[in-house]
């Protein structure tokens, strides 16, 4: 997710910089697009990384210009100006969404009794850690505040960067009297310039250690590198550090010299080449890229980086052109945008929430999300940002005679009303879960009904609940039970089919007494839940897989992502096995895609190996699939036995 917070937006056109407005413009569309519809921008989530650099280079040249301009810097200042930036409009959203969870959407309310004090406290990145809330990997509805999480590490930077840059350029020694004198040297510049890029590596450090120690996206989710400040950051400082450079570079040469046609030139090229790399990702990579937690975050922060200090030059053409009316105009409400796009995605899942088609669903979300953007900005963003809530008042023409009175009490009147909100979700009487059990989801996509996020093997998996309507039982192993009422038999073959062994997760289990019915002898290892990389280690372990002859079936990747690695490394080692038959995956969520991908472009490097379409085939007869467009009806149990039973018969004709 993205946050484009902290980055000043100079009204005034002699100070303000122009383009920059463009480039989060473009960074919060993709954003959207990616929540709104993740299949059409797969990256799109990579635009929390571009503001993260524009972030920190801002924030950067803010500070040292005002040492430059006063000689001293005051946190003070800096302070009241991020919390009138940032704080009005998020306490909005948090409010709104608080009471609207209380009023419209309880199942909410339990995870709302973290989020909101969570996002209050700017800790949301941390709190979502703890409470096992992944990003990518989730079934169910998602928290309407999952959001803020990107808002509070940015948060947690402009607490601690001022205080650094001002003891690594040794501000912290001044007395501040009248007659100091400090001057920002090269020197100086550099070494801030320095320490920034060195802990901007030691966070891509951090993020690859922990990525590579769990085996980030496959083995274990990705939340904690990608929520965590300490291995998240590399963006905003990284951000930072070319902001003290180009300081550097500014003191070091003339204004001429600066603006010279053949330097911007460069430059531009420089930044459109940055530009079309971050096209590309944002429109190529997701985020099962392993390559991404592995110093991935680093390069696209350094990309956006060439981009915005491009961009911010005087006189570039680059900067020009992103400062076209429309993206400008996006880009000064981006940040509203952003607030409010999540919970109305939460609120709109296609195929839950709205039975719409899907363009009449984005356009309605679309136009709820600008029209409330455009409303908070113009009514709370900008007023408290211009004047403070001497603005605000004044922009809902409040008697200025009681302005005054009205200025005391507004604050305790909001502090009221959210201790209220807050106590109002914390008593709803709603049953107690485990915290770490909760389903979360992608709101792109209906929630699966039968999945437990990612983790290792020591991680306990919650028991899958069962499509609406039906038991448990119905959906997985005793499924076959019901078919003399509901389902046909599938038909004996001919011959015996001699299958050894087959491996899978759940949807297997709910044909596994089809299976065996046809394929007699054969045994079938298969669970609930269980995450592929356990699949495959099942099947690189298993006796009857490796045994000359031996013909297995495989359907893995229901419940996360298919290691590619593993998956080769798997059918390399049963290069003795006559054949081995491989379904792809038909699972409504975020891997269905890259599984798809990864199994069409590693199953034919191996002779023996057959892919199966159980993709196409379930979806030429979606009555087979219960709600969750995974698990077997009866019907589909029978289905799939018979389609597995043709293709083993087709290929061993």
């Amino acid at each position: 997710m993205v946050s484009p917070v902290g980055t000043p937006s100079h009204q005034d056109d002699k100070s303000r910089l122009r383009g920059l407005d463009g480039i989060r413009a473009l960074a919060v569309i993709a954003v959207v697009a990616f929540h709104f519809s993740p299949d059409s921008v797969p990256g799109g989530f990579l635009g929390v990384d571009i503001f993260f650099a524009l972030s920190g280079y801002l924030i950067t040249r803010l500070l040292l210009n005002e040492i430059a301009r006063t000689g001293r810097l005051s946190f003070g200042r800096f302070y009241v100006r991020r919390a009138r930036r940032l704080l009005p409009a998020a306490f909005t959203v948090i409010g709104v969404v608080g009471l609207s969870a209380a009023l419209f959407w309880r199942d909410e309310l339990q995870i709302l009794r973290g989020a909101i004090s969570s996002s209050l406290g700017y800790v949301t990145n941390w709190w979502q850690i703890y409470a096992h809330e992944s990003y990518f990997v989730s079934s169910g509805r998602p928290s309407m505040l999952q959001h803020l999480w990107s808002l509070a590490i940015e948060e947690q930077f402009y607490l601690i960067w001022p205080l650094l840059l001002a003891l690594v350029l040794g501000l912290v020694a001044l007395r501040h009297r009248e007659d100091d004198h400090y001057e920002l040297t090269t020197r100086r510049l550099g070494l801030l310039a320095g320490v920034a890029a060195l802990l901007a590596l030691a966070s891509t450090a951090a993020m690859t250690a922990i990525a590579v120690s769990t085996d980030v996206p496959y083995r274990a989710d990705s939340n904690r590198v990608y929520f965590g400040t300490d291995t998240h950051s590399m963006g905003l400082l990284l951000g930072a550090a070319v902001a003290a450079l180009v300081m550097c570079h500014e003191v070091r040469v003339s204004s001429r010299v600066r603006h010279r046609p053949r330097t911007l030139a460069l430059t531009d090229l420089a930044g459109i080449g940055a530009l079309t790399a971050l096209i590309v990702m944002i429109m190529h990579v997701d985020e099962f890229s392993r390559s991404l937690y592995r110093g991935g975050f680093l390069l696209v922060s350094a990309f956006a980086v060439v981009l915005v200090s491009a961009t911010a030059r005087r006189g570039s053409l680059l900067g020009w052109a992103l400062d076209w009316a429309p993206l400008r105009w996006l880009g000064q409400r981006s940040y509203a945008i952003y607030l409010w796009h999540w919970p109305i995605a939460v609120v709109t899942r296609p195929g839950l929430d709205i039975h719409w088609p899907a363009w009449a669903i984005l356009a309605l979300r679309t136009v709820l999300t600008l029209g409330l953007a455009s409303s908070s900005y113009a009514l709370i963003e900008r007023p408290v940002r211009a004047a403070g809530w001497s603005g605000l008042l004044r922009t809902w023409r409040i008697n200025p005679a009681r302005g005054r009175a009205v200025r005391r009490l507004l604050p305790i009147g909001i502090a009221a009303s959210f201790a209220l909100i807050v106590l109002n979700v914390a008593t709803s009487g709603l049953p107690s879960l485990p915290l770490a059990a909760r389903p979360v989801s992608h709101v792109g996509a209906p929630p699966i009904e039968m999945s437990p996020t990612i983790g290792g093997p020591d991680v306990p998996l919650p028991r899958p609940s069962a499509p609406s309507g039906t038991s448990l039982a119905s959906t997985s192993a005793a499924a076959p039970s019901a078919s003399p009422r509901k389902a046909s038999q599938p038909p004996r073959p001919a011959r015996p089919l001699d299958v050894t062994a087959a491996f899978g997760d759940s949807v297997m289990v709910g044909a596994q007494a089809y299976l065996q019915q046809v394929f007699p002898g054969i045994k079938v290892s298969a669970h609930e839940g269980q995450q592929p990389w356990v699949t495959l280690g099942k099947v690189a372990a298993s006796q009857q897989a490796h045994d000359p002859g031996a013909i297995v079936i495989i359907h893995t990747g229901d419940n996360g992502v298919i290691p590619p690695d593993q998956l080769g490394s798997v059918l390399k080692s049963l290069s003795r096995a006559k054949k081995i038959f491989i379904l792809n995956d038909r699972v409504p969520r975020d891997w269905q895609g890259p599984n798809n991908s990864t199994l069409r472009s590693v199953v034919p490097r191996y002779h023996n190996a057959v892919l199966l379409d159980w993709y196409h085939e379930s979806g030429e007869h979606p009555n087979w699939l219960y709600s969750d467009g995974i698990h077997l009806r009866p019907d589909g149990a029978s289905g799939y036995t018979n389609f597995v039973a043709a293709g083993v018969r087709r290929h061993l004709a």
